[in-house]
């Protein structure tokens, strides 16, 4: 019997152990699922341990219908070339603005540059002869041209495109405003890059494996695009001096580029009208607020001097009645890791590129840009502060708009090693009649703003664009051609 019985009190003592087990795993798969709702994703930190990577107060925030996967989409948007050209046996094709045909090109192509630009190449700088042999390259058969509006460091451009996981190239750290990419005689994939000073770099892949891919079969496919134009650069052309040498690679197509009439407005007339926590949880203020991950309903909120003030300790949002934001933080608000995963602390420029990017793509359009697009224009270094700042610029179609009302439409965000510490925008609304027209054909523009420029000023040009230029409110206007000159800043040239 004792023997029986001991085998009964085992028996019964292996259901009660099932069944605690079973609780336990139900807890723990109760507790997973619980964390998996209440946070956006748990990240390793360099302990090892995990963390929410939005604080409990904030879970508000996934109310909305915020899509990640879009915003990471966006932002690969805003590090886009003004102009690319395909050179395939000699014959060149080119895209300039027209957004729609850039993206569908570029689309395919920009992953060489972000091949350049990572771990796979190795970056020197180029020190003898580097014009005549950039200038070589550019004349090679076959090869990718790239012209950035402004310069960009390489490590924001790879950030952008690649992510701030992608492990950068070695020897990385330069200002890239063009960069023309072609197969090096071993078969190797190389790039040559200058910035605005004309500073040289060469990026070549270390193992002969992109070269292999990009080749004059690949080239053709895109060259013969019907809806992309001839074009020569400006060194090549007689009729325009090479001293200016500041504009040598300055890409001129055979055909007249195209624009439409846009405008600027905003989408509400007086930000201020009833502030109240009503009126910020409305479908008008709340998407703003998404963006800076505040939240009204525990946020204070009053007004001042007709502005709405949303203040913590921690951090303030001031929005004005025309739509002018002032954003201020000192801890814990806009994390790094919130917006991109990954360390609470120690982050690399890459991450807060990657991070700035992703927060002015989360910006609602109806107040930031409508019709138009946000673009990276400028990074700008403040050792003193530990602060990167990003300056983004708005863009219609691929041409920048300079000014609108007065003011440069920048949105600024400034980011430390760990969160976005600063935010200074203003709310624009463009709009387009979507009519494209012919400009002036850009070689004789081109050769006119040369001359006009000689003759106002000896100092070298710079730069030849188009641009926007909104002088107030319900002003619709055509883009118009400008060259800006080393030393000054741009100036806008009528032509007849």
């Amino acid at each position: 019997m004792k023997i029986i019985r001991l085998k009964v009190n085992a028996e019964k003592s292996g259901v009660r152990f099932l069944r605690h087990a079973a609780i336990v795993i139900l807890c723990i798969f109760l507790a997973v699922l619980w964390s998996r709702l209440t946070s956006q994703r748990l990240e390793p930190t360099e302990s090892g341990e995990a963390y929410s990577a939005f604080p409990a107060d904030r879970m508000w925030i996934f109310d909305s219908d915020t899509d990640n996967s879009k915003m990471y989409e966006a932002s690969s948007h805003h590090v886009t070339p003004d102009f690319i050209g395909l050179t395939c046996d000699g014959k060149r094709k080119g895209v300039y603005c027209s957004d729609e045909l850039m993206r569908s090109v570029y689309g395919e192509l920009r992953k060489f540059v972000s091949y350049m630009l990572s771990s796979e190449a190795v970056r020197a700088e180029v020190v003898e002869s580097p014009e005549a042999a950039y200038k070589n390259v550019l004349s090679s058969k076959d090869s990718l041209f790239i012209k950035f509006d402004n310069e960009l460091p390489d490590a924001a451009i790879s950030a952008v495109y690649s992510g701030s996981s992608a492990e950068l190239c070695n020897n990385y750290g330069a200002y890239i405003r063009c960069m023309v990419i072609f197969t090096d005689d071993e078969g190797k994939l190389s790039a040559y890059a200058r910035d605005d000073g004309n500073n040289y770099s060469l990026y070549t892949e270390k193992n002969k494996t992109a070269g292999n891919i990009f080749n004059n079969t690949l080239l053709s496919e895109y060259n013969s695009n019907v809806d992309m134009c001839s074009f020569s650069f400006s060194y090549e052309t007689k009729d325009i001096k090479t001293e200016l040498r500041t504009c040598f690679d300055y890409p001129i197509v055979s055909s007249a580029v195209v624009s439409s009439y846009i405008t600027v407005e905003q989408p509400i007339t007086d930000f201020s009208e009833n502030a109240d926590n009503a009126f910020a949880q409305n479908s008008y203020l709340r998407p703003v607020l998404d963006s800076f991950n505040i939240n009204p309903a525990i946020t204070k909120s009053y007004t001042s001097d007709g502005n709405i003030v949303f203040a913590d300790k921690n951090i303030a949002l001031t929005i004005s009645p025309l739509g002018d934001i002032l954003y201020e933080a000192a801890d814990g608000n806009l994390l790094v890791s919130q917006l991109i995963g990954g360390k609470k602390s120690g982050n690399s420029f890459g991450k807060m590129t990657e991070a700035a990017s992703i927060f002015v793509s989360s910006l609602p359009t109806i107040f930031f840009g409508g019709q138009a697009e946000l673009r990276l224009r400028q990074v700008i270094a403040d050792a003193e502060d530990d602060i990167v700042y990003f300056k983004f610029s708005y863009y219609f179609d691929g041409i920048r708009i300079i000014s609108a009302c007065g003011e440069e439409p920048y949105i600024t965000v400034g980011v430390c090693e760990n969160e976005i510490v600063f935010v200074k925008l203003k709310s624009f609304y463009f709009g387009s009649d979507f009519n494209p027209r012919p400009s002036v054909i850009p070689f004789e523009t081109f050769a006119q703003l040369i001359s006009v420029g000689e003759e106002t000023n000896n100092s070298e040009i710079f730069d030849v664009f188009l641009y926007y230029n909104l002088d107030y409110y319900g002003d619709w206007k055509l883009s118009e051609w400008a060259y800006e000159r080393i030393g000054s800043s741009q100036d806008e040239i009528t032509l007849s």
